[in-house]
């Protein structure tokens, strides 16, 4: 939990930071229509979880196809990921998740893309600074973490085309649970488990993308019309148009 607390206290020193710079690490969906911002939201949550997804994947095959080298001089994680962390319960993959995403997507992602945008840097800069930070990050694993630079760049490639962070906050949380829960399963059990996955996935894509149920949903209730008569404040409209005799 103190881990956890302080990846928070570092996003908060970084948010501040970038605040006093006049930066917003979250630029917000602006003018867009809700369901199109709903859709932008589920855009971002979606694909940094697939970015995670990918790149976890790439680092777990390297890490495997080295060990069938059985290369001595290759340096490579030699347990699973959670029992190298220490992670033995499901409170420490909850507070480990929270301080990956405080450290990662905030300050790693977002501030580090936000000032040296404001910096001027290339974007080649941006992209090289985030990923050697990641890969370091999750040297851990060996060698085979430069998988990671796969999961780094598709989270700073989404951050600079939405500028939306609680969104890919949200995807890298998700992923970082799921991921823990289904490690420890055999692959037969996490294909099974990939499958259930997408039965809610697809339905929440179905429900984004359909116009008529946004519409629907986001269609505020407009109160009944009063009139001036039923207000007493004067005569029905129609009377003014009849004179008297």
């Amino acid at each position: 939990m103190g881990k956890a607390i302080f990846g928070c206290v570092v996003a908060w020193l970084a948010l501040e930071v970038c605040r006093a710079q006049g930066l917003n690490l979250d630029k917000g969906p602006g003018a867009v229509a809700v369901p199109r911002g709903r859709a932008q939201v589920w855009t971002v949550v979606k694909y940094t979880f697939l970015a995670c997804a990918v790149g976890g994947a790439a680092t777990m095959l390297l890490q495997q196809a080295f060990r069938l080298l059985d290369t001595a001089a290759v340096p490579v994680m030699k347990v699973d990921q959670l029992s190298t962390l220490g992670l033995s319960s499901p409170s420490d993959l909850v507070f480990a998740a929270v301080w990956a995403v405080a450290i990662e997507d905030v300050v790693i992602v977002a501030a580090v893309i936000a000032l040296l945008t404001a910096a001027r840097r290339p974007s080649w800069e941006i992209y090289a600074t985030v990923c050697v930070i990641e890969v370091v990050l999750h040297g851990y694993f060996g060698l085979p973490a430069v998988g990671m630079a796969l999961y780094a760049a598709g989270r700073v490639w989404l951050y600079q085309r939405y500028g939306r962070l609680v969104p890919l906050l949200i995807g890298h949380f998700a992923a970082d649970l799921w991921g823990g829960v289904i490690m420890p399963l055999p692959l037969s059990h996490r294909l099974v488990a990939v499958v259930v996955l997408l039965i809610p996935l697809l339905l929440i894509e179905r429900w984004v993308q359909d116009p008529a149920a946004a519409e629907a949903s986001d269609s505020p209730v407009l109160p009944p019309a009063r009139t001036a008569q039923a207000e007493g404040s004067g005569p029905h409209p129609a009377a003014t148009l009849t004179k008297a005799p």
